[in-house]
């Protein structure tokens, strides 16, 4: 009924593996998995298998980054990671802001979120526009600890305060 040829349904089995107790009743859920994708031919389930590799590799470079001790690949780290892609933003792009996060913010996704989102919003999402961004904020963070430090102030600069220091 839904159009699995037997080669797709073959390849698909191979997928049970996965499982401690391989199935019938879990091959009906990867197959109805496989459906509900729109991929129901044996090149289309390989194709999509191995574009999941790719992302699944993607996905376990930006939690390196990050720097996590588990590296599990979560829906939530799958949707922001969809979403960085969808504001424009190449791996590499994602990498650096990781690497930014990991530095300066801490070892989280959803402050590596953060950053890309206002990457964004200041119109930088290319790789040298990004860096020539970064080195202006180091410049305005560098003198901003010094006003900290003139002030008996013990903080991180935040955005806030870049601005305000702008302004």
């Amino acid at each position: 009924e839904w159009g699995f040829t037997q080669d797709a349904v073959l390849l698909a089995m191979s997928d049970t593996t996965a499982s401690l107790k391989p199935s019938m009743k879990y091959l009906d859920a990867i197959l109805k998995s496989y459906y509900e994708k729109g991929v129901t031919s044996s090149t289309g389930i390989d194709a999509y298998k191995r574009s999941q590799a790719s992302l699944n590799e993607q996905l376990l470079s930006v939690l390196e980054v990050l720097k996590y001790t588990r590296k599990r690949i979560t829906p939530e780290l799958e949707n922001l990671y969809a979403s960085w892609s969808e504001m424009g933003f190449t791996h590499e792009c994602i990498l650096l802001a990781c690497e930014q996060t990991a530095a300066n913010m801490g070892r989280s996704a959803k402050k590596a979120d953060a950053l890309l989102k206002e990457w964004k919003d200041a119109g930088v999402t290319e790789k040298a526009d990004i860096l020539k961004y970064i080195r202006s904020q180091n410049k305005v963070d560098k003198k901003m600890q010094q006003v900290f430090e003139c002030a008996g102030i013990s903080k991180v600069v935040s955005e806030a305060d870049r601005k305000n220091y702008i302004k």
